[in-house]
């Protein structure tokens, strides 16, 4: 394995360790925010969920815009 492949390697994992502590915050900040209303509002279960969806809708977006980045980055490189 050459200098350049070892480079390429340690850049996709650590492109995979940011996605992923990524994905997961905004999950659990979705969760923890949604218990905290449904304590508030002792509604439970629905502000969890509804949290949780949220969270996992800004995780998606997060990755997503992440992915764009970074297309473009290669793009102008080319």
């Amino acid at each position: 394995m050459d200098d350049e492949d070892k480079r390429s390697y340690w850049t996709l994992l650590a492109a995979a360790g940011n996605i992923s502590v990524m994905f997961a915050a905004n999950l659990l900040v979705g969760v923890l925010a949604g218990r905290a209303i449904d304590g508030w509002l002792d509604s439970r279960p629905w502000a969890t969920a509804a949290g949780a969806l949220l969270g996992f809708s800004a995780a998606m977006w997060s990755v997503v815009k992440l992915v764009i980045k970074d297309k473009k980055g290669k793009m102008r490189h080319r």
